[in-house]
């Protein structure tokens, strides 16, 4: 069965940061739009269209919509928007599809407890003090987060309406390997912290060359201040893949500090 009727669309707007994390909280302004919704059990009525339902639905609509806004239908079924595109016909816009993925419950913020000892919040202290000193944090807006936020990093990097970031350090989760005293007992742990530094070429700026500064600014860093828990930089790994129509330059970079046991 095909549902194409009016449905709530929360559009997704990013407001306040969340100093501790990084993380941008999530805001939702409710509105209606003739959508329709078509599950997997009806793929078939696409058959011939060059459309596919790969998730739980696909949605066609003329509004617009964005990824990570999230649609509601009259059936209480929520979903997130995934993977939009448009189709046109020639010079002329015809209509969105997007790929629909259902809620497991309602999202609207996720938060986390973060304490001092979590290597991801030693790291993002430690980037946060001495980032400011390097060129690219006076040329450049920069951004210094946890890994992985719950929205697509694409609302970080393009301009207003979005918050138009050119620079994101993102701290990952770290593995961490005992090292233990001749009873046994452990003494450190050394941190190994991955942190992938992104860029989005813009029109002012290439972003291979945008990417070197800001991994130079790190490794500056490291060689200016690695005392307190002693940083050095063990690899750096670089790449280059899609963000929506973008390409997204980045390199993980890869900190390997050690900390006492004590202080867990």
């Amino acid at each position: 069965m095909v549902a194409s009727a009016l449905v709530t669309l929360k559009t997704l707007t990013l407001g306040d940061l969340d100093t501790g994390t990084g993380w941008y909280q999530k805001e939702y302004v409710d509105s209606q739009i003739e959508a329709a919704i078509i599950p997997k059990s009806a793929q078939q009525v696409l058959n011939g269209t060059g459309l596919f339902v790969r998730f739980d639905a696909l949605g066609v609509s003329v509004d617009p919509v964005r990824n990570d806004d999230m649609i509601g239908n009259s059936a209480g079924d929520g979903f997130v928007v995934a993977n939009r595109q448009a189709m046109w016909y020639f010079d002329t816009f015809m209509y969105y599809f997007y790929d629909l993925q259902n809620l497991p419950h309602d999202i609207v913020n996720t938060t986390i407890d973060y304490t001092s000892t979590d290597p991801r919040s030693r790291t993002k202290v430690w980037l946060d003090e001495y980032l400011p000193d390097e060129d690219v944090y006076d040329d450049f807006n920069i951004l210094v987060q946890y890994a992985n936020p719950d929205y697509s990093m694409e609302r970080v990097f393009l301009p207003s309406p979005f918050k138009d970031i050119d620079v994101v350090y993102s701290c990952g989760l770290p593995s961490s390997s005992p090292i233990v005293d001749w009873d046994g007992s452990i003494m450190q742990y050394e941190e190994k912290v991955p942190v992938v530094v992104s860029v989005v070429p813009k029109a002012a700026f290439s972003g291979d060359a945008l990417l070197w500064e800001a991994v130079q600014a790190l490794r500056n860093i490291a060689e200016a201040h690695p005392l307190g828990s002693y940083r050095s930089i063990q690899n750096t790994k670089p790449s280059t893949e899609r963000l929506g129509s973008y390409p997204l330059f980045s390199s993980t970079v890869t900190l390997t500090y050690t900390r006492d046991a004590e202080s867990v």
